[in-house]
């Protein structure tokens, strides 16, 4: 896959899955990690309002 993903995760996260998270960013040739802050596995349910931020800030670039 050569288009550009973001792939975030909540900082409050299992800690491997944090870690897989970063991982799979990183292998990706146009990847980028967002790790949010005071969010565990359901940042979309925890926090609409930076879950939408994130998806904003991927489309825009």
């Amino acid at each position: 896959m050569n288009a550009p993903a973001t792939v975030a995760c909540g900082d409050l996260d299992v800690s491997f899955l944090v870690e897989r998270s970063r991982e799979l960013a990183d292998r990706l040739p146009k990847g980028r990690h967002r790790l949010l802050s005071g969010m565990a596995h359901l940042p979309q349910l925890e926090n609409p309002a930076a879950a939408v931020g994130v998806i904003a800030d991927a489309l825009v670039g």
